[in-house]
């Protein structure tokens, strides 16, 4: 289930979430910080399956594997 922010997607919101998805699977996965990029997620009222639901890249949901928001 979609949180309501996700719910209310449109095209540009999307590449907002794959950005996001970007940049917190960067600080998760290269610099080791997938609590903060957990807090950040949480922070913005999305979730994971937001992030995909936006079609964010396979690469970037490889990298927040084990991230709890």
């Amino acid at each position: 289930m979609m949180t309501k922010k996700a719910q209310k997607r449109d095209e540009a919101g999307d590449y907002r979430y794959q950005g996001i998805a970007c940049a917190l699977g960067e600080l998760a996965a290269v610099h080791g910080e997938p609590d903060l990029a957990g807090m950040v997620l949480e922070s913005l009222g999305l979730t994971i399956a937001d992030l995909k639901a936006a079609g964010a890249a396979e690469y970037d949901l490889n990298n927040l594997k084990g991230v709890k928001p």
